[in-house]
């Protein structure tokens, strides 16, 4: 009988001893995650600064480019002219909603959960609406490159138009492959490997 209360004690004693290791541990592991994830929030907030400036030289840029006296070319700066600001609001609100869930969510599982969430949505947008352009600028493509064609007297004369659209549907069919391979590249050096191991900070938490 002595035995046995003897080994309950140890029991019970070590459990004691066992629980604040084991509190201390996932306290521990909650905040290195934490860290890691504020690391990489940062970065990615960095990032979006860096293109929230870069759409302001484009747009600074396109603002001078429609002066341009061809049609092809001050139609594109067009595009960018309009685009340019769209993206500027949308990444504005993009880092406002990351800043508000980083400072505002005290539990890092649902943080993060959150986050990786927003930059899931803004990653697939960000390639849709890239490969969404395309179609606009093929057809603006051909629309001012048949005025400008026609609008000179010198060019109409002997125009080989079937010869023409050929080589322009080859160039744009070569150039809309390199922007996707491009913008899958940019988005996942900017945002998608970020994106990853965000993932990775909220599986080790779940894992504990």
């Amino acid at each position: 009988m002595g035995h046995m209360e003897l080994d309950d004690f140890k029991s019970v004693l070590k459990t004691k001893l066992e629980e604040p290791a084991q509190q201390r541990s996932a306290r521990e592991l909650e905040q290195s995650i934490r860290r890691r994830a504020a690391s990489i929030v940062d970065k990615i907030k960095r990032n979006i600064v860096l293109e929230i400036a870069m759409s302001f030289l484009f747009l600074l840029l396109a603002c001078t480019g429609v002066r341009n006296p061809l049609l092809y070319v001050k139609g594109i700066f067009i595009i960018i002219a309009i685009t340019s600001p769209l993206f500027i609001v949308y990444l504005a609100l993009l880092y406002r909603k990351i800043l508000f869930y980083e400072n505002n969510t005290p539990a890092v599982k649902e943080g993060l959960q959150q986050v990786i969430d927003i930059l899931q949505r803004f990653t697939r947008l960000y390639f849709r609406f890239t490969m969404w352009i395309l179609p606009l600028v093929f057809v603006l493509g051909l629309v001012t490159g048949y005025l400008d064609v026609v609008r000179q007297p010198q060019l109409v004369n002997g125009f080989h138009w079937g010869k023409s659209f050929t080589w322009y549907l080859a160039l744009f069919a070569a150039w809309s492959v390199i922007t996707y391979f491009f913008a899958k590249w940019y988005i996942k050096r900017l945002y998608g490997n970020y994106l990853e191991q965000l993932k990775a900070s909220l599986e080790d938490l779940e894992n504990g």
